[in-house]
């Protein structure tokens, strides 16, 4: 194990490391405070088997130094978009993609905020859906396909983004300021939340902040501020 200070780490979702098999900087496992072991070596290749194992034991998410955070982050979303340049394809497969892509922009606006860049990830994440829509994919298709249980944060804003634009498409009034402005919402909503359980809270009233730590219910006040300023 080595010994490095929390704000030198910064953590992304272990199964968008199953988009690459090689990478340009070394990833660790968070074992305690301050505490990590290297489970995938830079340069060198690593299997989708090892990264399975990890989320299976519950370590949902791998952490990178900071000055190879960004890199890494903008390699992975550019290389995801390339897969998603049509609508051909399965489509659980693209629909893996854009729940990787949401986790990544929402990675993306905690630790960097907004820029040009990521303004441009977002249109073109909302661009993928739309292209799905046109050629013919139903939510029926979309809620079948789902690769995910749905449970998870960017999973969440992936099926709001098509809710979205259905909704928007239905709605013949309705423009496309209309649905950027919905499909925006489906992002920012919870993407200042980092415990995935918060988002699957079906009502909040005293007894459920008794039952959940002062951290979590400090990050349940502070997520909606956050993405209002985003």
């Amino acid at each position: 194990a080595i010994k490095r200070e929390e704000e030198e780490m910064l953590p992304m979702r272990a199964r968008n490391f199953f988009l690459t098999s090689v990478i340009e900087h070394d990833a660790f496992l968070r074992i305690g405070e301050c505490s990590y072991i290297k489970v995938i070596y830079k340069n060198e290749r690593y299997s989708d088997s090892m990264l399975v194992d990890h989320i299976r034991s519950g370590h949902r998410f791998l952490y990178l130094p900071r000055e190879g955070y960004l890199a890494h982050m903008e390699k992975t979303i550019l290389t995801s978009f390339e897969y998603l340049r049509d609508g051909k394809g399965p489509v659980k497969e693209k629909l893996n993609l854009q729940v990787c892509i949401a986790g990544l922009i929402h990675e993306y606006i905690r630790m960097i905020g907004v820029s040009e860049d990521l303004i441009s990830y977002v249109e073109r994440l909302l661009r993928s859906v739309e292209v799905f829509i046109d050629a013919g994919t139903t939510f029926t298709k979309v809620f079948n396909s789902f690769p995910y249980k749905g449970d998870h944060i960017p999973e969440q804003a992936v099926l709001s983004l098509y809710l979205s634009l259905l909704i928007c498409r239905y709605e013949k009034n309705q423009t496309d300021f209309a649905y950027k402005k919905m499909a925006l919402g489906s992002i920012l909503r919870d993407a200042f939340l980092t415990d995935d359980s918060l988002a699957n809270l079906k009502f909040i009233n005293e007894k459920v902040l008794e039952s959940l730590e002062e951290e979590q219910v400090q990050m349940l006040h502070d997520h909606i501020k956050k993405a209002a300023v985003a």
